[in-house]
């Protein structure tokens, strides 16, 4: 509510009273005024938001005599009140992606919120940040909005990450918006091929070879697995080293569809040897690939093919002999000595 008044020196007791009426720039829908007193009203509550200043021509006309009329211009500033919460534009669901091995400090997207109270005047409209629903603290942002890395990445472990950024402003009360992020790891090649099940083949021995060995219980086949993304992972190459100093004993034939045959290639004895550790090379098809070294053993089952002999064993007792009970207790020890024969 505000007041205009104006005066007539020529008005006396006997001349009609001043009316007053507004005019301009569409003033007439949004305000109203006395035409008795003066007084201006709003018909409405005023958006600073929608406009910030109205300017409008008050008429002051004295309806006695000739009807002279007078003007005054009036502006009316609209004051700024914390009526907006902060709002961000990729709201209600914000996505990016980072790869998984991205340096803290890494810079992942901005956080762009936006008040609509007006800027230039108070603290409406500044606005502070935070980050709720990550416990583990691997991301960060500061007060411009940027959401950086801020430990190490992993995406075997979480291929996605889910955030919620609040938004504040500064106002009295302040005022908050929020926005779900959905962060997705993009996959690195830094995992090599690991065999695909805890192979335990056995090569029984005095079987001639060549013989394909069994890995497990259902098949031959050496197969592998790989924990990064498909693109890093499979198809598999398979490969023993050149100088591998039983190279003539086993050989490892690459199928060229993601899995390996191992073969023995002589009889084996036991006796002389129990196991084999064959170092098995595995690439996967990553750019640039993979490569790494597992080692399969091989064990050789035992046969009965060894019979029975004789043997002795010597078996020592100790006997003790004391005198009668009653008797003061003296223990004389002896040792007596047996030998069996063992058929």
């Amino acid at each position: 509510e505000m007041e205009v008044t104006a005066s007539d020196p020529d008005k006396d007791a006997d001349q009609e009273a001043l009316r007053y009426s507004l005019h301009g720039q569409g003033a007439e829908s949004e305000f109203i005024i006395d035409e008795v007193t003066g007084k201006i009203y709003a018909q409405r509550t005023l958006d600073r938001e929608e406009r910030a200043v109205w300017r409008f021509v008050v008429l002051a006309t004295d309806e006695g005599g000739e009807g002279l009329t007078g003007f005054t211009d009036v502006i009316i500033n609209v004051w700024d009140i914390n009526d907006n919460a902060p709002v961000f534009t990729c709201a209600p669901s914000c996505h990016g992606d980072v790869a998984e091995n991205s340096v803290v400090g890494t810079s992942v997207m901005e956080m762009t919120a936006t008040d609509l109270d007006d800027s230039a005047v108070g603290q409406n409209a500044v606005l502070s940040y935070r980050i709720v629903g990550s416990l583990d603290g691997l991301f960060t942002i500061d007060q411009s909005g940027v959401l950086s890395v801020a430990k190490s990445l992993d995406r075997e472990k979480i291929p996605q990450h889910h955030l919620v950024v609040i938004a504040t402003d500064h106002g009295i009360p302040p005022l908050a918006g929020s926005a779900t992020v959905q962060l997705s790891l993009l996959d690195v090649n830094d995992n090599g091929p690991e065999f695909e099940a805890a192979y335990s083949p056995v090569v029984f021995e005095n079987v001639a070879g060549p013989q394909v060995v069994r890995l497990n219980q259902t098949s031959t086949l050496l197969r592998a697995m790989d924990r990064d993304s498909p693109e890093n992972g499979p198809p598999f190459h398979f490969t023993i080293p050149s100088d591998y100093r039983y190279s003539n004993d086993f050989y490892l034939q690459d199928n060229l569809n993601g899995t390996a045959t191992l073969t023995a290639l002589r009889m084996f004895d036991r006796e002389r040897q129990k196991e084999f550790l064959i170092p098995v090379i595995m690439s996967d098809s990553g750019r640039p690939a993979k490569t790494v070294t597992s080692t399969l053993t091989v064990t050789i089952g035992d046969q009965n093919d060894h019979a029975h002999g004789a043997g002795e064993k010597k078996i020592f007792i100790n006997s003790h002999r004391g005198e009668k009970e009653g008797r003061s207790a003296s223990v004389y020890p002896q040792k007596l000595k047996y030998a069996f024969k063992l058929f």
